[in-house]
């Protein structure tokens, strides 16, 4: 299982599925869009993930898993819960675990493995930097360095907003989890959630925009920044364009710096770090 803001994806054997679900509601949390990947004709699928029975604790090796606990157009709802070293699921203290509950008494455990981690380029990145500051975007090129001229216009200017919306933590099971990401191009919005992985790897997920129609070229633009940023995978390089120190979030001077984002499919987008205007 691979983890993603507003998106999971399985691997179960050689057949994918990748199940969007709504991150922004309290737990727990229903799910939407189902997507699989069928196996070729040569691929023997083999299960490794294991559902437990919570009603009378037999476990159960099954094949096709995820098939048998996501169903389409179900009342399915689950959260995410971490397995405790000492409990009976988990023997081995340096393992790590987490419980995919559902509301349907079914759980799915899966073991954890540390991603690999490396230098990173640039100033080190917290999300308390990127929530700092208004992004504004100066430069986009495709996956071959050609300018993608709709995001390069000084007349429709781009720009991104990262939050951390309150959350109430004595009581999550009624309060949503709301770290996320907007971009705007004057009229409509697209964000989603969002989240800083290792090697300073960003994550997005996917929220609902509003739908005011502001003329078909600015829909364009809008449409085209939707599809490339919402459920994408890119890493953030942070340099500093002068002396000031911009490591230090409680720092309460500006300093200009460039975000440089690498999209996972092939794009390159540069942000330029402005004062964010409080509403």
């Amino acid at each position: 299982m691979e983890v993603h803001p507003s998106l999971l994806t399985f691997t179960e054997g050689c057949q994918r599925h990748q199940l969007s679900f709504d991150m922004w509601l309290p737990l727990p949390y229903p799910y939407g869009q189902i997507n699989i990947s069928e196996p070729s004709d040569n691929c023997t699928t083999v299960n490794h993930s294991i559902i437990e029975n919570l009603s009378n604790k037999n476990t159960i090796k099954t094949g096709n898993v995820v098939n048998s606990v996501f169903i389409p157009y179900s009342d399915t709802a689950f959260r995410f819960d971490p397995v405790l070293a000492n409990s009976a699921q988990s023997s081995n203290k340096t393992l790590k675990q987490l419980a995919l509950k559902t509301n349907k008494g079914k759980t799915l455990i899966f073991s954890g493995t540390p991603k690999p981690e490396y230098p990173v380029a640039g100033i080190p990145l917290i999300n308390e930097l990127l929530e700092r500051y208004q992004w504004r975007l100066i430069s986009a090129t495709d996956d071959t360095n050609k300018t993608i001229n709709k995001f390069n216009r000084p007349d429709v200017p781009i720009t991104a907003n990262y939050r951390l919306g309150s959350h109430d933590y004595s009581n999550p099971q009624q309060s949503s989890f709301s770290q996320g990401v907007g971009f705007s191009v004057g009229c409509n919005g697209a964000g989603g959630s969002y989240a800083l992985s290792t090697n300073q790897t960003l994550l997005i997920g996917g929220n609902p925009s509003t739908m005011v129609g502001c003329g078909d070229d600015i829909d364009d633009i809008e449409s085209s920044l939707s599809r490339l940023m919402l459920y994408s995978s890119s890493q953030l390089t942070l340099i500093n364009l002068d002396t000031q120190r911009v490591s230090n979030p409680s720092d309460n001077s500006e300093s200009s710096c460039l975000l440089t984002q690498k999209l996972e499919s092939g794009e390159t987008l540069v942000w330029q770090n402005e004062v964010k205007k409080i509403p």
